[in-house]
């Protein structure tokens, strides 16, 4: 899974969405979901900096992110039957 953080924190930096999906060995439009989801939100490098990466990705894509712990839950619930 791509760290959205340190894809706000390499574009913060000045690297060109190339040079961050090359080195976060993700795709281009990838890195442009992150990054237009991040304008969206009005979210910068420095206003998550500190918190956890699994925090930066639910408050970028909130709805992917619940739909997949439902998904999950859903797996879950299917094992235990």
């Amino acid at each position: 899974m791509v760290d959205y953080k340190r894809v706000l924190q390499l574009a913060a930096a000045g690297v060109p969405q190339r040079g961050i999906a090359d080195a976060l060995s993700c795709s281009r439009n990838t890195v442009a979901t992150v990054l237009a989801a991040a304008k969206t939100a009005g979210i910068a490098y420095d206003a998550v900096a500190d918190l956890d990466p699994a925090e930066v990705r639910a408050r970028l894509l909130p709805r992917r992110d619940e739909s997949l712990r439902r998904h999950f839950a859903n797996q879950d619930d299917e094992a235990a039957a």
